[in-house]
C-alpha cells in the first residue's frame, strides 16, 4: 500500500499550526497587558486651563473635554454626527476645523455661590428657573449686560441667603405682591414663609 503523501503533508501542516498558536498563547500570557495599556494613560499633574489640553471623556459617539479656571470646571460637548463650525465660530483661540468645534458648553462655578450669572457673557440675554438649596425656586433674567429680575419662591419657609445681584445698590422686597422691607447688604439674608413668593427689585 502506497503512503498518502497528501494526507501526511496536511497532518504536518496542522501540527505546525497548532504549535505556532500554542506558542503565541504562551507569549500572550507572559505579557503584562495592564502595563502595556497603562503606557497610553494621560497623567495630569495639575489642572489644565486651556480647552485644547482638556481631559477627554466620552463613549465614542458623544464626548467632552474637561478643563478648569481658578473658580470653575468647564466642559465642551461634542458629537460625532454634529459639526458645529462656520465662518463665525470662535470656540478656540484659532479658527480652524481640527477640533470640529463644540456643540455645547457647560461652566460649573464653585466660588461665587449665590451669584446668579457669575460667568455669563455680558452681550447675551438669558433667563432661568432653578430649584436651589433650601427648597427655593429661583427665577431670574439677564438683559443688556445686567440682572433684570429676581423672584424667589420659598417651598419650605426657611432662611434664604443670596448675593445681591445689584452690588452696591439698595433693593426692595415684595412679598406676595406687597411691598415689604429694603436692604442694602451685598449678602442678602432674610426669613421666608412656606409658599411665599418674593420679588427683589433694585432701587434706582
Amino acid at each position: 500500500m502506497k503512503p498518502d503523501f497528501c494526507l501526511s503533508g496536511r497532518i504536518i501542516l496542522l501540527s505546525v499550526f497548532i504549535f505556532v498558536i500554542s506558542q503565541q498563547t504562551i507569549a500572550q500570557d507572559a505579557i503584562d497587558l495592564k502595563k502595556v495599556i497603562s503606557a497610553a494613560d494621560l497623567d495630569y499633574q495639575k489642572p489644565v486651563s486651556r480647552s485644547e489640553e482638556g481631559m477627554p471623556v466620552g463613549n465614542g459617539r458623544m464626548g467632552s473635554l474637561v478643563w478648569t479656571s481658578p473658580t470653575s470646571l468647564k466642559f465642551q460637548i461634542n458629537r460625532v454626527d454634529v459639526f458645529g463650525n462656520n465662518s463665525a465660530s470662535n470656540n478656540f483661540f484659532e479658527r480652524n476645523t481640527d477640533y470640529c468645534s463644540g456643540t455645547g458648553f457647560v461652566d460649573i462655578d464653585f466660588v461665587n455661590w449665590g451669584n446668579l450669572f457669575p460667568a455669563w457673557p455680558g452681550k447675551w440675554d438669558a433667563n432661568f428657573k432653578l430649584l436651589c438649596r433650601g427648597n427655593f425656586l429661583i427665577t431670574s433674567s439677564f438683559k443688556n449686560g445686567k440682572v433684570a429680575s429676581l423672584e424667589i419662591f420659598s417651598q419650605s419657609g426657611s432662611e434664604c441667603k443670596i448675593l445681591n445681584p445689584w452690588t452696591g445698590k439698595k433693593v426692595t422686597f415684595f412679598r406676595n405682591g406687597k411691598k415689604a422691607e429694603s436692604k442694602a447688604d451685598n449678602l442678602l439674608i432674610f426669613n421666608t414663609k412656606k409658599n411665599e413668593r418674593i420679588n427683589i427689585i433694585p432701587i434706582n
